[in-house]
Order: structure tokens, then sequence, then C-alpha cells
């Protein structure tokens, strides 16, 4: 199903994407990327608190204790992003995995999702950015990154 040929006319940019990630079929060669994608992240987060912005960062979240899951979304975003060695989809010109992995961990570790579970919620995060950065085209490149 591509957004273009939608079932229903009704049907909200929105709906069609929740029911893309929902048909997505999830195999090996997803859950082996995903790893990668995680430790990539997990890898640039560590790098990231050794920076000056990852300094601050990691100040702030002192003063925030306990962090709830935004505020662990947040910082572990920020850290993975601070070097800008994280990942890239050049088709769409995004990081998804300064988003969507510390979303996912966050929201996994506050509800006791098991690692499959979160592996999961990366894949079809991955999925959904890359498919909704693709459709935004690449303005948004020409004025912040």
């Amino acid at each position: 199903m591509n957004l273009e040929n939608s079932n229903s006319q009704t049907d909200s940019l929105t709906e069609q994407l929740v029911k893309l990630v929902q048909e997505k079929k999830i195999i090996n060669e997803d859950i082996r990327a995903c790893t990668l994608f995680l430790l990539d992240a997990i890898a640039n987060a560590i790098a990231g608190t050794q920076t000056e912005m990852g300094k601050i960062l990691m100040r702030w979240s002192k003063t925030q204790q306990p962090l709830d899951p935004a505020k662990q979304a947040f910082l572990v975003g920020a850290l993975v992003h601070t070097l800008e060695m994280d990942d890239l989809h050049k088709q769409s010109v995004t990081h998804p995995g300064c988003v969507v992995i510390p979303a996912a961990i966050a929201m996994a570790a506050s509800e006791g999702r098991s690692g499959k579970d979160l592996l999961e919620a990366i894949i079809i995060g991955y999925e959904a950015m890359c498919r909704v950065g693709n459709a935004s085209g690449r303005d948004h490149y020409k004025h912040w990154h």
C-alpha cells in the first residue's frame, strides 16, 4: 500500500501511515540492521557525554531527577546527535536514530517491555520517520540542521 493509493478518500495521511507500519513484516534482516542502529546510537550517546554540550546536558539531567520518559528521550536523543556522527537516512535527510531510539528505549523501560518489543518499536519508528521524511521533501534541510 502506498500513500497515494488509499482505500478510502477520507483516510488521513496519519491513518495511512499507521496502516503502513502495522502491515510491515519484520524480517531477520530488519532485526540485524536495527541491532547495529541501536549499538551506533548507544556509542554516539556515550561519546556525546564527553562534549561540552554533553556535559551541559548531563548537569541539566541531574536537576531533573527522576527523569520521566519524555526527558529521558530528550537527553539521550540530544547526546546521540551531539557529535553529528549518528545515522543518516539520505533519501529523507533525517537522523532517525537520535529520534526513534531514545523514545523507544524510554517507553520500553517505563512500560517494562521486552528487548524484542524494543527492537520492533525501533524498526517501526524508523519506517514511519523515513516515510514522513520522504514525503516532506528536502526543504526542511535548507533552514535548520
